[in-house]
C-alpha cells in the first residue's frame, strides 16, 4: 500500500494508503504541483510548527509496520519534530531524506547578494577563516543530527538541489545494490 502527505505552509494533500499504481502516479503529480509553487513563495522561512503538525498527523494515521519516508531539511526540525520521528520509529520503519543546497555547506567565493525580498545586503565572501568555520560548523551539525537519528534507527540519506534527482536516485540505488 502507498499513501502520504504533501504539504506547504498553507495547505496539504493527504493520499490515503491503497494498493494502486494510479494512486502512486496521482501522489507524484501532487508532489510535482507542490514543487512548482516553491519558486513563487514570497517569504522563505523554516516552519517547524507546520512540520510538527504534519508529523503528528502522520503519526496518528499509522499503526505499526509502515514505511515512513520524510523528505525535507533536517535543520528545520526541532525537538518536537525529532520526538514524533522517534515515536514513529519504535513501531515502523522511518527514514529521512535530507535535501540540501550546495551553498548550505559552502558559500561560493566572491560577492554575494542576500535579500529577504525587501532589503538586501552585499557580502564579500572570500576563502577565509569565517568561511572555513561556517563550513565546519555546518558539517558538524549535520553529522550530529544524522548520528542522533542513527541511534534511533532512522537512516538519513542526503540529496541535493543541484544534481538531477534521477541521477541521485540511480546512484544511491546502484550503491545499495552493490552491497
Amino acid at each position: 500500500r502507498f499513501g502520504g502527505l504533501i504539504f506547504n505552509d498553507e495547505t496539504h494533500d493527504y493520499v490515503a494508503p491503497k494498493r494502486s499504481m494510479a494512486l502512486v502516479q496521482h501522489f507524484l503529480q501532487l508532489t510535482v504541483n507542490r514543487n512548482r509553487h516553491l519558486p513563487l513563495r514570497k517569504v522563505l522561512k523554516p516552519n517547524s510548527d507546520r512540520i510538527n503538525e504534519m508529523l503528528q498527523r502522520t503519526r496518528s494515521s499509522i499503526t505499526h509496520d509502515y514505511v515512513v519516508t520524510v523528505i525535507g531539511d533536517i535543520f528545520n526540525l526541532n525537538n518536537d519534530s525529532k520526538y514524533f520521528l522517534r515515536d514513529m520509529a519504535y513501531r515502523n520503519d522511518v527514514m529521512f531524506i535530507h535535501i540540501e543546497d550546495p551553498m548550505d555547506e559552502q558559500l561560493p567565493d566572491g560577492r554575494l547578494i542576500f535579500t529577504d525580498g525587501n532589503r538586501q545586503i552585499m557580502w564579500n565572501n572570500r576563502k577565509n577563516d569565517w568561511g572555513k568555520k561556517y563550513t565546519e560548523s555546518y558539517r558538524q551539525k549535520k553529522a550530529a543530527v544524522i548520528e542522533e537519528f542513527r541511534h534511533y534507527k532512522i537512516p538519513v540519506s542526503v540529496m541535493d538541489t543541484a544534481t538531477p534527482i534521477e541521477d541521485q536516485v540511480i546512484k544511491k540505488l546502484g550503491r545499495d545494490l552493490r552491497h
